[in-house]
């Protein structure tokens, strides 16, 4: 327009239109560096975002670790009791054990006992010992009798 109006001899118009090109190239100028400014903030805070959902990402891991060690501590806590338990339960299981030995074994001198005492009161017990001594046999003892009743 500036030249239309410079070439129809109105230089007042044409100044005019060459103002407002001017202004306009300004205005242009102005929004273009926003615009540039707009899109390095847009590029960074794409990377931010980037940088904190890798952040975000890292602590939910973190998290899975602690809950999954949480959980094998658990399990090893229980693992640990029930061993525990098992322990004291074997050493119950052991001690009951020897006392029923115990028990058994003073019941059987009991009945040893018994024997013995049975055995001192009926006469085989002293033919059984001077037997075992080996200080009289059947046929020496029929022997002396024998000779005993013949008068010899």
């Amino acid at each position: 327009y500036a030249r239309s109006a410079a070439g129809k001899g109105d230089n007042g118009l044409a100044l005019e239109c060459a103002q407002k090109v001017a202004t306009l190239r300004d205005e242009l100028e102005r929004e273009q560096a926003l615009f540039e400014s707009f899109q390095k903030a847009e590029t960074t805070h794409r990377h931010n975002v980037q940088e904190a959902k890798k952040k975000v990402s890292q602590l939910e891991n973190q998290v899975d670790l602690v809950k999954a060690t949480e959980q094998v501590q658990r399990a090893q806590a229980a693992t640990q009791s029930s061993v525990v338990g098992a322990s004291s339960k074997t050493s119950t299981a052991l001690d009951s054990l020897e006392r029923i030995k115990s028990r058994q074994a003073e019941k059987a001198a009991q009945f040893e006992a018994q024997q013995e005492l049975h055995d001192s009161m009926t006469s085989g017990d002293l033919d059984k010992k001077l037997k075992e001594a080996g200080i009289t046999s059947s046929a020496m003892s029929a022997e002396d009798e024998l000779a005993r009743i013949l008068g010899k």
